[in-house]
């Protein structure tokens, strides 16, 4: 007779927590952020830091104008004219009033980066983007245009970087870049290049698989950390040396 009890408890508890998750998943909760190649680019550029709508309806007039809503999802889609590459990107969350954010909420991903993470920040939450892995093609351009950029003779306004450079081969060589900016597994030739300069990118926010989405009012503020100069400088250098065994190779066949 005990043993039935107890047989029954343990069948109420495990009915009450199947209730429970139902509930949870029930309530709206899980909405989805991604970072991946745009369907069209050609969209005004921003710097390394820069805001996007907050979630929900955009008014006539308002808004950044990189954004648009519809069918409950947020897409926004800007142009790196930061003169770098960007190889992680920080999309910093606020709730509204009366809303709230958790990681355990929220589900990520994306086609340009290779790793995606979050985590809780005071009154939000802050998403990562990060990790690249460069198709050969797509390094060549770097590698080269780093090249030049490092044979500036002296550092002066009318030097440019090696992402400036790749901006100016996107707008005079589009059938060629192009191609690099987005990842092979949209259809592209860059591997998971991250968001090459003069390239676009898009965030798009909206409905999780539960079918939870963000409270509306949810500001995103985004930022692409700059390189340092050390790491400018060695990639200049890395430059070199690939061609420089190139041109000897070349020598030696020829």
């Amino acid at each position: 007779m005990k043993f039935c009890k107890l047989l029954s408890m343990v069948a109420i508890a495990v009915l009450a927590l199947g209730i429970t998750a139902g509930v949870a998943n029930a309530d709206g909760s899980d909405p989805k952020g991604t970072v991946h190649s745009p369907v069209a680019p050609g969209t005004p550029g921003v710097g390394i830091a820069f805001q996007l709508d907050p979630f929900g309806p955009i008014a006539p007039g308002g808004g950044t104008g990189l954004c648009t809503f519809a069918n409950n999802e947020e897409d926004c889609t800007v142009k790196n004219l930061s003169g770098f590459n960007w190889t992680d990107i920080e999309v910093v969350l606020g709730a509204p009033v009366g809303g709230s954010l958790d990681c355990s909420d929220i589900t990520l991903g994306s086609d340009l980066f290779t790793q995606t993470s979050c985590a809780d920040s005071t009154g939000g939450v802050t998403l990562s983007f990060l990790g690249v892995s460069y198709s050969p093609g797509a390094q060549s351009f770097i590698e080269t245009a780093n090249l030049l950029a490092g044979n500036c003779p002296s550092p002066s306004a009318n030097c440019l970087t090696g992402g400036q450079i790749e901006q100016l081969l996107q707008t005079t060589n589009p059938q060629g870049y192009q191609p690099y900016c987005s990842s092979d597994a949209s259809g592209g030739q860059g591997g998971t290049p991250g968001v090459l300069a003069g390239c676009d990118v898009e965030f798009s926010f909206g409905i999780g698989a539960d079918g939870g989405n963000w409270p509306l009012g949810t500001t995103f503020s985004a930022s692409a950390p700059e390189p340092s100069t050390i790491s400018l400088m060695g990639m200049g250098l890395f430059a070199m040396l690939f061609l420089g065994n190139f041109y000897k190779k070349s020598q030696t066949q020829n």
